[in-house]
């Protein structure tokens, strides 16, 4: 079973779409320090770590408080000198206002009408000459006028010019009872081969697999959700892309509600990203292989 605040990260990975819905690479990827965010400080933080190509495209991290109830006043100081060197982090466009200090940013809220648990998102880029291996973290601190202050450190990593993409937005029909095949496809706009790509797949009750590979890691099941993994043995070239056949789908349960819509989503990670994600979020539960050939 998935916690509520796995479900929160998982939500931050891409747009969700009617039955399912495919994104680029994760925007988020959980951070084992979060445990260190928490205790005497009265509250917890969670911002994702990212990953940057030279001359690939922007990549977002937000910060969330990983609280029942959304502040409605707060100040976020984040301290941008350990990527300073290889990466800009630019401006949020949010509420409230923001000053710069070198490399220190500090954006305040107040009174915020419509509270959101997320409290800054940052666009991050590649500097001219950033070279791939170079890493560093974000620190950011928060500080409220009830809740106390927080700190929480997002690390910002160089990688190859592996850029994975796929469809927006991907709509599916089917009836209860019936098997919906999703071929879905990958493409590979970066300047690097993209080896063994990993599709992560979280959904609800109403789209559970149609078939269980072998090449797929498949979570225990929640009563209303599914979560799997799949790799592919195959290369999806540079400017090139790769599409799954149709025996990958969905079998919508006899019981499911109709007429209903049902949301999911799929992403394209590489195997990197994906045992990073994987080791970084403790509480996806117990996991089985499943038993068909690919």
């Amino acid at each position: 079973m998935l916690t509520n605040s796995t479900r929160r990260w998982l939500a931050g990975l891409g747009v969700a779409g009617a039955f399912v819905a495919a994104s680029a690479t994760p925007a988020f990827a959980a951070d084992p320090t979060i445990a260190d965010a928490m205790g005497a400080e009265g509250f917890s933080l969670y911002a994702n770590d990212v990953i940057v190509a030279p001359d690939g495209p922007e990549k977002w991290i937000s910060l969330y408080s990983l609280v029942d109830e959304a502040f409605t006043s707060y100040t976020v100081k984040v301290d941008r000198s350990g990527v300073d060197g290889f990466a800009e982090v630019q401006n949020p466009e949010g509420p409230g206002s923001c000053t710069e200090a070198g490399a220190v940013l500090t954006c305040t809220v107040k009174n915020d009408a419509e509270p959101d648990l997320d409290l800054l998102s940052l666009a991050v880029l590649p500097r001219d000459g950033a070279k791939a291996g170079q890493e560093g973290q974000l620190a950011f601190t928060v500080t409220t006028p009830d809740a106390g202050t927080a700190t929480f450190r997002s690390t910002v990593t160089v990688g190859e010019g592996v850029d994975l993409t796929s469809e927006p937005f991907v709509n599916l029909t089917g009836t209860p009872g019936s098997t919906v095949p999703a071929p879905l496809s990958v493409g590979n706009q970066g300047k690097t081969d993209a080896e063994d790509a990993v599709l992560f797949f979280f959904g609800s009750y109403a789209l559970a697999p149609a078939k269980r590979y072998e090449n797929c890691e498949y979570f225990e099941d929640n009563f209303d959700e599914y979560a799997y993994a799949c790799t592919l043995d195959a290369t999806v070239a540079a400017g090139g892309s790769a599409k799954l056949d149709d025996s990958f789908g969905f079998a919508v349960p006899r019981d499911a509600w109709a007429p209903n819509t049902d949301y999911g989503f799929a992403i394209w990670m590489t195997p990197a990203d994906w045992q990073a994600f994987r080791s970084q979020v403790p509480d996806f539960g117990k996991s089985a292989k499943g038993t068909r050939g690919s």
